[in-house]
């Protein structure tokens, strides 16, 4: 009971925070950014997935989305769900160019259940991005997920 109490209290403060931004950030509008890549580390192997963005100011947004990846050790190929929860900062280098950096926790399903701290760290140039990124396994003895990936971002406008 606790339990469930606990978890809508979080979810009333999280939509609390996102309305919240969306009345701060004026004329900045929600985004979806499709990538793809490959991965290295403990795990190797390809990924798409798309990625929502909520800008709460010019500079701060939260940013959350779905990672299908198809992962393989030496011994084994498998497939890989992440799904990251970030808080991303944007940092304007010109008018059409800025870097973001994003960090925050995930939680993923496929070869077993994992989760832990993940971060990412991107180039966005017009509407093409590049971005680094890393999961951290807290699960099972610290496995790691890096990889990087090349995306679009779709600007959703209101």
């Amino acid at each position: 009971m606790n339990k469930v109490l606990s978890m809508r209290f979080l979810g009333m403060v999280f939509a609390m925070l996102l309305s919240i931004g969306q009345v701060e950030a004026g004329e900045k509008s929600p985004s979806v950014e499709l990538r793809s890549g490959f991965s290295v580390g403990s795990r190797w192997g390809v990924h798409a997935g798309a990625y929502a963005n909520v800008p709460q100011s010019r500079l701060f947004s939260w940013q959350t989305g779905v990672l299908f990846s198809s992962i393989a050790e030496w011994e084994q190929a498998a497939f890989q769900l992440y799904v990251p929860v970030y808080a991303s900062f944007h940092f304007p280098l010109s008018s059409v160019t800025k870097v973001r950096v994003s960090g925050g926790a995930y939680g993923g399903i496929g070869v077993g259940m994992n989760a832990g701290p993940t971060m990412d760290i991107g180039v966005e140039w017009k509407n093409f991005t590049f971005n680094a990124f890393g999961f951290l396994d807290c699960t099972s003895n610290s496995a790691h997920h890096t990889g990087v990936s090349f995306g679009y971002k779709i600007d959703l406008g209101r």
